[in-house]
């Protein structure tokens, strides 16, 4: 975790570096304005009892839209996808629900070969348990049968988060 910083109406998280992370009790999303901009937050309990909003770009704002407050929620920064024109692309977040009480995420099936070294580097920039699940969906969608399917979609996520 990093330091906060005060921003008047009490202490504001945002995303400095890839790595970064963030782990508190989820309690809604709001916005607001700052110099005259909109800006888009969540409101989140961190662990020391205080009250913190969190920057949310686009991305992270849709994948807190399935939150429920009142869930512990961890999000990591994993970095920018490719950028056109030389710009930094969007930012990309890891998020999930800390809940002990969950089954932990079943495994993804069993891939041998190219799928298996792209499912790999997913998994290196993303986690297991978000890797787990797209690889997952993949493979329903497209079936196991279906390699050149799965390798064409896991190319696509690939290039998605810029990764080579």
């Amino acid at each position: 975790m990093r330091e906060l910083r005060g921003s008047g109406g009490g202490e504001f998280f945002k995303w400095p570096t890839p790595g970064t992370k963030f782990r508190g009790e989820f309690r809604a999303l709001g916005s607001g304005e700052y110099q005259g901009r909109a800006t888009f937050h969540a409101v989140f309990i961190d662990p020391q009892g205080k009250t913190v909003k969190v920057n949310t770009p686009t991305i992270l704002r849709d994948q807190l839209g399935e939150a429920k407050p009142g869930e512990i929620i961890s999000i990591e920064y994993t970095g920018n996808l490719a950028g056109k024109g030389g710009k930094a692309g969007a930012k990309m977040f890891r998020t999930v629900v800390v809940d002990s009480e969950a089954a932990p995420a079943a495994p993804a099936p069993a891939l041998s070969g190219d799928i298996a070294d792209m499912r790999a580097k997913l998994e290196s920039r993303l986690g297991p348990d978000i890797t787990n699940q797209m690889v997952d969906d993949i493979v329903k969608s497209k079936g196991l049968t279906d390699v050149e399917g799965v390798k064409t979609a896991l190319a696509g996520l690939l290039a998605l988060h810029g990764i080579k």
